[in-house]
């Protein structure tokens, strides 16, 4: 790696790795630098595997290891949220957050159901990864003492992160090489790759021979593996891949597991898989590859899939979770307390729904035995409701009140009602405060909702929650009521 000596760094740097594969030279040049500049501690979010002996090497008090966090930057700011300000924080294999684009694959095939479509990684989402890392830089620089973002891509990718980030002052890009390594045959395959798209084998295979100087024999091979596969021939496609094998990727491994496949030569593709799992589990395309060739092993494929959803925030099905930053308050069981034998019948009916969804292979002996538990498990729970109802909770009135409110003498009618007079009517929740934790009665505290925001009421709520002791309401102008998740006073 080349770095010139008098380059100043900064602690808030995108590194891109402008290289063939994945090597360690960055992780170790930025882990040695944050050891002196950051009193605090480094924690490593990585999304690629790296080697033991780098693990080992930065196992003091110093370094915090993390492998497998959700690939979700609302996930990485949540983390980045609870350190210290004295920390800093080191995102390994930051390409992979890039999301992919279904409609750009470089070669698609079918064969009866079945589907492969090749992808380029200058064809993923650059634009939506650059805006998104921008916002992170943008928000958490106050929050730590440093923030490096190590990204593996090619040239073109780099420059396009370049020219994206061009205006941001949020964060400097250093671009790094291995001296010697050869760049050129690499993106020169990618100039074919994009030329043999759409073309006849006779066309594809005529400009790969043409532009044959300008690439390594791998690359060479490579072009002409995906141009067999564009025209539907996966067994001259097998049969290329397999020629290289010890030079591909692990994402080029799973692109030939891929056609073991379509081939029914599951065998192959499990040996694979095991394979790229046991040296970098967290590779794009691993966990659906798991679950294809592992239908029939339950305890393998369940152990894959709930891996697999915890890791790529996804079901595995092609469906996205989307998460919002929100606080929510959920006043629990409120719709179905007056329904509780109907609240039983959909609860144990949607536990079938997710044993039909992700057991489908269990054998019949096995279904009808969970069913009949799950059957078993219904008749109590409706039974038990039936004969001993759960008495409503409801918070005790007594005790001291508290309003926050600007214009609280709605409020204080209404709790006038109920023979309540507040200890405390004030617009500013300061003053609320140091009466909540000296007490050992219960407290109230009434907020109005046209004073405050719901998101500022639920803050309140976190920050004053004492269980058993005290009690949240929620005054709202438009009906006239006070709501809480005991009590509705009007």
């Amino acid at each position: 790696m080349h770095m010139v000596d008098e380059m100043k760094l900064d602690q808030y740097m995108i590194c891109l790795e402008v290289v063939d594969y994945y090597p360690d030279a960055n992780i170790i040049f930025w882990l040695d630098y944050l050891k002196k500049h950051v009193q605090g501690k480094v924690h490593i979010l990585s999304y690629r595997a790296i080697k033991q002996e780098i693990q080992k090497k930065y196992t003091s008090n110093k370094f915090v290891w993390i492998f497998g966090m959700v690939k979700s930057y609302e996930v990485i700011g949540k983390y980045i949220e609870e350190q210290n300000k004295e920390d800093a924080v080191v995102i390994v294999g930051g390409e992979r957050l890039a999301s992919c684009c279904d409609e750009k694959a470089i070669s698609s095939l079918k064969i009866e159901d079945k589907y492969s479509n090749l992808h380029l990684q200058e064809d993923e989402d650059w634009t939506d990864f650059s805006k998104n890392i921008d916002k992170l830089y943008g928000k958490y620089q106050s929050d730590i003492s440093g923030l490096v973002l190590i990204c593996n891509v090619n040239n073109n990718i780099a420059d396009r992160i370049n020219k994206e980030l061009e205006t941001s002052n949020n964060m400097s890009i250093t671009r790094t090489e291995i001296l010697g390594c050869n760049c050129e045959s690499s993106d020169n395959a990618t100039k074919v790759l994009r030329e043999i798209k759409g073309k006849s084998l006779k066309e594809a295979l005529e400009i790969i021979k043409k532009n044959a100087t300008t690439m390594d024999s791998e690359h060479i091979i490579m072009c002409q593996a995906i141009a067999y596969h564009g025209n539907g021939d996966i067994t001259k496609t097998i049969e290329l891949l397999k020629s290289i094998y010890k030079t591909l990727s692990n994402e080029q491994k799973l692109f030939l597991a891929e056609m073991y496949i379509l081939q029914n030569l599951k065998e192959e593709a499990k040996k694979i898989f095991e394979e790229v799992y046991s040296e970098d589990r967290w590779e794009r395309g691993l966990f659906e590859l798991g679950l294809n060739v592992y239908k029939k092993d339950e305890k393998r494929y369940r152990d894959i899939l709930e891996e697999g959803i915890i890791y790529q925030g996804m079901t595995l099905t092609g469906e996205k979770n989307y998460y919002l930053p929100l606080r929510i308050l959920h006043y629990k069981g409120e719709s179905t307390k007056t329904e509780s034998l109907r609240y039983v019948r959909i609860f144990y009916q949607a536990m079938f729904i997710f044993l039909r969804k992700h057991y489908p292979h269990y054998k019949l002996f096995a279904l009808l035995s969970i069913k009949t538990a799950i059957y078993m498990r219904a008749t109590t729970a409706a039974v038990r409701r039936f004969l001993f109802p759960k008495k409503e909770k409801r918070c005790d009135v007594n005790g001291k009140w508290y309003i926050w409110s600007r214009e609280a003498d709605p409020i204080k009618n209404i709790l006038d009602k109920y023979g309540i007079t507040p200890t405390l009517v004030t617009p500013d929740g300061r003053d609320i405060a140091p009466h909540l934790f000296r007490s050992e009665n219960i407290r109230h505290v009434v907020f109005d909702r046209k004073t405050l925001s719901y998101g500022r009421i639920i803050e309140q709520m976190e920050r004053w929650s004492v269980p058993g002791k005290v009690c949240f309401y929620i005054y709202s102008p438009d009906s006239g009521k006070i709501v809480s998740a005991h009590s509705l006073l009007t």
